[in-house]
């Protein structure tokens, strides 16, 4: 692989998310039959044009129109760091929004207030989701990154909004467990306290979702672009980041260790 490319892989700090943005790299490469050595040769309007026909490949294929943004993301993310370091002159800013595919399942502002709505916070499990639900809608989280959170972890999320605070304080105030512990707990009877892996809590929020009377399937991808425009949530960047150049926070190497998880949604 291209120099440039292996240059911008190491710099993501995330073994997850470095082989998820290698194979999208990769994917580029197979279906436009260019190297990136090639790529950054051509003039600006040639290399807009061969994104755009990367984009309608994709889609010939059938491919999500989630999964294409974000390689296309990834693509834009190389060339943004290509740019800076001096191997390319362009940053293909002339690239139409209108050739890429609408994503499905964004969260409107009104959806974000009906989700919040569900829980019963005078119950364990309802305190459970209100707090995940808000920090949630904070910004930019990455599945494996939101799962591997520890209780010790949040007073490291700075630029958190009151409301998101309170909820986590009011959740942590039933647990008693250490610094260590995960901070999404399964709460049935035969798995209590361990981990909720990202299975389990996709199936968490759609069972939230039906209950608002929400028509499509939701994911993390959904409140990565969630418009909670007047929830009193801060959106701050502070806390998290989700473009290719950066990761969500810099996890000691013990918080990534292979544990038992598990799968209940109760």
């Amino acid at each position: 692989m291209d120099h440039v490319v292996s240059e911008f892989l190491e710099r993501l700090s995330n073994s997850a998310t470095r082989e998820a943005y290698r194979g999208d790299l990769e994917r580029f490469q197979q279906l436009t039959k260019m190297p990136f050595s090639s790529f950054w040769q051509m003039a600006e309007p040639e290399a807009v044009r061969v994104l755009q026909g990367f984009c309608r490949t994709l889609s010939n294929l059938h491919e999500q129109p989630s999964t294409i943004r974000r390689r296309v993301s990834t693509v834009k993310s190389l060339v943004r760091f290509a740019h800076a370091k001096g191997y390319c002159g362009w940053l293909l800013s002339g690239l139409p929004r209108d050739c890429l595919p609408v994503s499905r399942g964004v969260l409107s502002s009104e959806e974000c207030h009906r989700l919040l709505q569900v829980p019963n916070r005078e119950t364990l499990i309802g305190k459970r989701d209100y707090a995940l639900l808000c920090l949630l809608l904070e910004g930019g989280w990455r599945r494996d990154s939101f799962c591997r959170l520890n209780v010790g972890d949040v007073p490291k999320l700075g630029g958190l909004s009151q409301r998101t605070r309170e909820a986590i304080a009011d959740w942590l105030s039933h647990r008693e467990e250490g610094a260590e512990a995960p901070l999404f707990i399964a709460l049935d009877r035969h798995h209590w306290g361990h981990r909720l892996t990202g299975q389990a809590i996709y199936l968490l929020l759609n069972q939230m979702a039906k209950r608002a009377g929400l028509t499509q399937p939701i994911s993390f991808g959904s409140f990565r672009r969630a418009q909670p425009k007047d929830l009193s949530l801060s959106q701050s960047n502070s806390v998290v980041c989700h473009s290719a150049d950066t990761f969500t926070l810099n996890f000691p190497e013990q918080y990534c260790s292979r544990e038992k998880r598990w799968h209940p949604v109760r």
